[in-house]
């Protein structure tokens, strides 16, 4: 008895250490994303949980406490669906060196199981019966990841994060073809020096538009694309900034085709500048 109080003591422990380390490092973790990957999207919806999402969108003090809290009933649940929970946090940004060796020393309180987080994780099969967006090509793996997720988000019936998550997309498309196309001499068609942050999506798809000429080697759709384009950010910024928005999985569906014809057309402008 006294060796499994040890153990969920320890567990408990690095859990706590583990909630102040999102907080510090990885403070806009995608819960609902990752919740739902891991199959705990019910459980972080909990009323007793709500405080996870409520106290990260308003910087409250409790942020770490509610992450604790949430976590520690996952691992009540199931400790390796726990673990690998928290290996996919890990994944959602690029970690620094200091960042990683304190990660390295919370995976060692939880003990051997830990070793294999992320092992585990690769392992998981979420099976996707009919995926939302499907491509021949993609420039990095930040695209598969991105593309993974709205999949599974529309596996689970999720149109709310659905929406972001393909504005999200759209959006670093257009930054990237702008990057690509006019490097740091075109600075500012993708980014704000002032602000220190890429343009809002309404000032890309400007810029974009102004710029079509440039891309007349490659299409000469890009003007009926764009007004698409526009379409699906409005929704998207419904989704990401409304809560009374009537957003649902089966309207969604009805813009599949035309989601796919889009995504593959930016896809195509990337590939070929």
């Amino acid at each position: 008895m006294v060796d499994i109080d040890n153990k969920k003591m320890a567990r408990d422990m690095a859990i706590g250490r583990f909630a102040k380390f999102v907080d510090k490092y990885l403070y806009w973790t995608d819960w609902t994303m990752v919740a739902t990957m891991c199959g705990v999207i019910d459980l972080l919806n909990e009323p007793r949980h709500e405080r996870v999402r409520r106290a990260q969108s308003w910087n409250d003090d409790d942020y770490a406490t509610a992450i604790s809290s949430f976590l520690r009933e996952v691992f009540e649940l199931d400790e390796q669906i726990g673990l690998a929970f928290i290996s996919e946090i890990t994944k959602q940004e690029e970690l620094s060196s200091e960042a990683k060796n304190e990660f390295a020393q919370i995976l060692s309180i939880f003990g051997d199981k830990s070793a294999d987080a992320t092992s585990l994780f690769q392992n998981i099969s979420i099976p996707v019966v009919n995926k939302f967006i499907e491509v021949t090509w993609l420039p990095d793996d930040f695209y598969k990841r991105l593309i993974d997720e709205i999949n599974l988000l529309y596996t689970n019936r999720l149109p709310m994060s659905l929406s972001i998550l393909i504005r999200k997309l759209l959006e670093n498309l257009i930054i990237d073809i702008l990057r690509k196309k006019y490097g740091t001499e075109g600075l500012s068609l993708y980014y704000d020096t002032y602000r220190g942050r890429f343009q809002d999506f309404s000032v890309l798809l400007r810029n974009l538009d102004s710029k079509k000429e440039d891309f007349h080697y490659i299409t000469s759709e890009l003007d009926s694309s764009i007004r698409k384009i526009n379409r699906f950010r409005e929704t998207g910024n419904s989704g990401a900034h409304s809560i009374d928005v009537n957003l649902t999985i089966n309207q969604i569906s009805k813009d599949k085709d035309d989601i796919n014809y889009i995504v593959q057309f930016l896809l195509r402008i990337l590939q070929n500048i």
